[in-house]
């Protein structure tokens, strides 16, 4: 009885291993390539705030909300989640984004956005 319940754990740990693997495999040639980062402002002059709705303010610190004023249809956003942590907007660098890029790199220092270069290997 011990026995054939050992047989059964190790036939699902090896079946959940195996599709983990090609799972790994797959997912990880989508993610290969450059990235350009924006880290999200971190201060907002009171000038600048005045008559925004505390939306319009979010959406002014927001890298994610920058990215999509120039133009970028996908990217991802990540944090994550310490205190030291900036959350930040990734933008895939590939010839379709090169107007997106563009402008991100024209506005990005004018609107206080850091950015940067990041490259992805699996």
């Amino acid at each position: 009885m011990r026995r054939t319940k050992l047989i059964w754990l190790a036939v699902g740990l090896a079946t959940s291993s195996a599709i983990w693997i090609v799972a790994e495999r797959v997912s990880s040639h989508e993610a290969d390539g450059a990235f350009l980062v924006i880290h999200d402002r971190d201060v907002i002059e009171p000038a600048e705030m005045a008559g925004m709705s505390n939306e319009e303010v979010a959406m002014n610190l927001s890298s994610a909300g920058f990215a999509r004023r120039c133009g970028a249809a996908a990217f991802k956003t990540h944090w994550e989640g310490a205190s030291h942590s900036v959350p930040e907007t990734r933008v895939a660098v590939t010839k379709s984004n090169a107007p997106v890029i563009d402008c991100i790199f024209a506005n990005a220092p004018k609107e206080g956005f850091a950015i940067n270069l990041m490259f992805e290997n699996r």
